[in-house]
């Protein structure tokens, strides 16, 4: 987050245009986007702060590849120049349009979300077995050809489409969106000291089938962040108050 606010601000010192900025993190992430991020001191697979008190500051185990870093600073710095005008016309938008129709688009807008969704898992060249230890997986999970010229393009276009969708299909909310987000800063502040091992209760859940699995991916991290999450937002609150 400091990086992507201190690039735009470099940015706008030097009168960079905004396509010129996006384009150049583009050009990283496809050049050295399979390239681990090592972070100095701390030892691959390190998931103990007792252990590692560094973990409190640095985390290795997000950092990632590469391409994860410059791929979410590109989307960063591409939100912060479009956001207005993408605001700008769906007021307009709103505006325009009777509840039915909005319900409408919103559907369909849920459809092409989980549509989208599946695109990755069904053509996943990776196994979950090989991918449980692995710390450097890229911000998609395409394997080692997730960088490639002829493979991030289009992933990265379909990922954009895919947040697209999800923020039309979804950005109203109700109330358990609006928990989730309430209590999503205790959840980063906790889950080093108490996490939930997800892939192993995917793993377990295989013998009865996807619907079995997508309920665990989706209502395990819900109800962590309403419980543990919870406890831990309120207890920052309470130290900020």
């Amino acid at each position: 987050l400091l990086a992507s606010h201190g690039y735009l601000m470099l940015g706008r010192w030097f009168g960079v245009p905004a396509a010129a900025q996006v384009l150049a993190l583009f050009g990283l992430a496809m050049a050295i986007g399979t390239a681990p991020v090592k972070t100095p001191g701390l030892p691959d697979g390190a998931n103990s702060v007792w252990q590692y008190p560094a973990l409190i500051a640095l985390e290795p185990q997000f950092n990632g590849s590469w391409g994860l870093q410059f791929t979410t600073m590109m989307l960063f710095s591409l939100g912060f120049h479009l956001a207005p005008t993408a605001e700008e016309y769906a007021r307009g938008f709103v505006a325009a349009t009777s509840p039915l129709a909005r319900a409408l688009v919103r559907l369909l807008a849920g459809i092409a979300f989980v549509w989208l969704v599946t695109i990755p898992v069904t053509s996943s060249t990776e196994s979950l077995a090989s991918t449980r230890d692995n710390m450097y997986l890229s911000w998609d999970i395409m394997g080692s050809d997730a960088y490639k010229a002829s493979v991030y393009p289009i992933s990265l276009a379909r990922w954009i489409a895919t947040l697209f969708c999800m923020i039309v299909a979804f950005a109203q909310g109700n109330w358990v969106v609006r928990a989730v987000g309430r209590n999503f800063v205790g959840v980063y502040l906790v889950h080093m000291y108490a996490s939930m091992d997800l892939l192993s209760i995917v793993h377990g859940l295989q013998p009865y089938g996807v619907m079995a699995e997508l309920v665990a991916i989706v209502g395990v991290p819900v109800l962590y962040t309403l419980s543990v999450g919870a406890v831990a937002q309120e207890l920052v609150s309470i130290a900020f108050r």
